[in-house]
Formats: C-alpha cells, sequence, structure tokens
C-alpha cells in the first residue's frame, strides 16, 4: 500500500468513525513508501513529550498548504517564546506544531472528501519540512468540528488523555492549547 493509500484509508476511517478529532501518526507522506521508512526514524517525533511547552495549533484549510502556512508557524514559534536565533534542533519537542483539517467547514457546507487524503498527504510533506529545518515535533489531526470552540475542547480533552498517559514520568504537566 502507498503513503497515499494510506492517508486516504486513515481520512476514510476517521470520517466513517464519527471520532471527533484524531491524531494521524506518519512519518512521511513521500510517494515512495521505501523512502517514508529510511525518513521515519529522523522525522517521527512524539507531539507531546514531557519536554513539551507549548502546543500550537494551525487550523486551516490547507487547499493547499503553502508559505504562508509555514510562515505562520514560523513566526509563532520565534515571537516572544525564546531569544532570536535560537529556534533550531535544540527546541526538540519544547514547542510542538498541530496541523489541524475539519471535514466540515462552518462556511462551506458542501465537503469534498475525495480531496481530504491529497490535503493531509500535503499537510505531512509540510510537517516533514518543518521538522527537518526547526527541529519541532509536528503532528497532522482531522476533526469533524467546524467552529473553533469546538475544535479547541476535542483538541484539549485529548491532550488531557496524553497528558494524564504522561503523569506517570512527569507531574504538574500543564501545556497551553491555544487555536
Amino acid at each position: 500500500m502507498s503513503s497515499i493509500q494510506a492517508i486516504s484509508h486513515e481520512v476514510q476511517t476517521f470520517i466513517k468513525s464519527r471520532a471527533s478529532f484524531k491524531l494521524i501518526n506518519f512519518a512521511s507522506s513521500s510517494s515512495d513508501i521505501h523512502q517514508s521508512q529510511l525518513d521515519q526514524q529522523h522525522h517521527r517525533l512524539p507531539l507531546i513529550s514531557s519536554l513539551t511547552q507549548r502546543l500550537l495549533i494551525l487550523d486551516s484549510s490547507f487547499n493547499p498548504p503553502h508559505k504562508a502556512h509555514a510562515s505562520l508557524i514560523v513566526q509563532s514559534l520565534l515571537h516572544n517564546y525564546d531569544p532570536p536565533g535560537t529556534l533550531g534542533l535544540a527546541t526538540v519537542n519544547k514547542f510542538s506544531v498541530l496541523l489541524l483539517l475539519s471535514i466540515n467547514n462552518a462556511d462551506k457546507k458542501t465537503a469534498k472528501p475525495a480531496l481530504f487524503h491529497h490535503r493531509v498527504a500535503m499537510m505531512f510533506q509540510l510537517a516533514n519540512e518543518l521538522k527537518k529545518h526547526y527541529g519541532v515535533a509536528v503532528g497532522v489531526g482531522l476533526t469533524d468540528k467546524s467552529l473553533f470552540v469546538d475544535k479547541s475542547r476535542v483538541v484539549s480533552e485529548y491532550l488531557a488523555t496524553v497528558v494524564a498517559d504522561a503523569n506517570a514520568t512527569r507531574a504538574g504537566t500543564n501545556i497551553p492549547v491555544g487555536i
């Protein structure tokens, strides 16, 4: 199964599940599955670890992901969080980024689910570029929520379960979440 087929399967499984949020775990969206396997060790960082201090969420239609999306993320990482020039591989997992795609859009009622897997594949390409150049953990998530308040709630609920699991090794975890 190629990466695009695997991504398509994940998207369709999410849609059919009626779940509110899913973090998709792929190392790479490369169409060459062998390259994806080779890149897996370098690119796959946990979205939330014991070192994570802040989760930055970019909620977009990613139709398609482009340089402006990357610029928003990089500027958010740099803005008021670290001294200039310190963002790099040394910040692995201090900051994490979630690229969030909703399968339901509040202002566009006609969904085109056939295109979602292509968007998700491109989101993984963007995620891999951010990981490679900035050393931050980047996850790709899907939600069925269309309103920001609902998206924030389901992501917070997901993080609460992740943090609860992590609290066995790190007491007092409090990760600021914002969309």
